[in-house]
């Protein structure tokens, strides 16, 4: 039986590519900061704490395995304080060292690293119509760049590491994102409120094509590279938002325009997945309208309590 360990599983991430992998039929080894009790004889929970480098210790048993998928970071929402910045950089950059270097000594061939298409973008400029420059920097964003630096002076012909950059993801477990918040009033039959005419555009990507990707990478034993994993439509947050009502018939919600400016309504971000498809033959099984009838449709038939 094929065995994959998947950090920060309780995540939305992990726990979307965990869920991805059970179906398969993989033995999934999953940790948290949390202790968890197991509800899939597929699953084993780890309590395991990134920063902690003696910690490391515990993911001995998950061995062998036949690849690493490391999910697990300290998110900006998380922060009880915007200033404690220190965080960042111990769990998402010194994690990670940690985490290589258990892989590399514990003869580990596949690690597959989670980061995100604004990592990019945040050491590059990107552009409005009305030429107007906009630059994405902040700790959390630097960290997770060290992150991928890390995997870069890692990779070996022993230990072939790839860099997935996904873009909004979503999908079964909430967060701040705007889909969780939509899906929230919609079957509260709470108003939806957009900015100016709701025509920003956002690329998402739902969690198990994120999984996908990662199957894909374990197959294919050359590939040690940087992809990008999105979806394939691009939409406007006015078509979200209908779409979401439209999967909620018995809701009374209805779409508001608030008479604000939207900043990010004319931003232009061009993210290509060209690479992905032709190396790893990986398309989208997924479009927003499946994604989310998958997701609203779910019943809490979660693997871990």
């Amino acid at each position: 039986m094929s065995r994959i360990l998947i950090t920060g599983v309780t995540g939305l991430v992990g726990h979307g590519i965990a869920r991805y992998f059970l179906d398969k039929k993989w033995q999934v080894f999953g940790t948290s900061r949390l202790k968890l009790d197991s509800l899939h004889p597929l699953f084993t929970p780890i309590k395991f704490n990134l920063n902690s480098k003696n910690n490391i210790s515990k993911l001995t048993d998950c061995l062998p395995i036949n690849a690493i998928i490391h999910c697990a970071a300290k998110l900006p929402y998380t922060l009880k304080d915007e200033n404690d910045i220190d965080k960042f950089y111990s769990c998402n950059v010194d994690g990670t060292r940690h985490l290589l270097e258990w892989s590399k000594v514990s003869n580990i061939n596949k690690f597959i690293y989670i980061s995100g298409t604004s990592v990019k973008e945040s050491v590059s400029q990107f552009f409005c119509k009305n030429g107007k420059r906009f630059q994405k920097k902040n700790h959390y964003l630097t960290s997770k760049a060290m992150g991928e630096l890390l995997c870069g002076l890692y990779n070996n012909s022993n230990l072939s590491i790839s860099v997935l950059r996904t873009k909004a993801p979503y999908g079964y477990i909430s967060n701040q994102s705007v889909i969780p918040r939509f899906l929230d009033l919609s079957k509260k039959s709470k108003d939806l409120e957009l900015w100016g005419k709701g025509s920003r555009t956002q690329i998402f990507t739902f969690v198990e094509d994120i999984g996908l990707a990662c199957e894909l990478l374990i197959k294919n034993k050359k590939s040690n590279t940087i992809y990008n994993i999105t979806g394939d439509e691009i939409i406007s947050m006015k078509e979200l938002a209908e779409t979401i009502i439209k999967l909620s018939p018995n809701s009374k919600s209805k779409i508001v325009f608030l008479d604000r400016h939207d900043p990010e309504e004319n931003i232009e971000s061009i993210i290509s997945i060209e690479k992905a498809r032709k190396e790893l033959n990986f398309s989208p099984r997924f479009s927003m309208d499946t994604g989310l009838k998958k997701v609203t449709c779910s019943s809490n038939n979660n693997f871990f309590s």
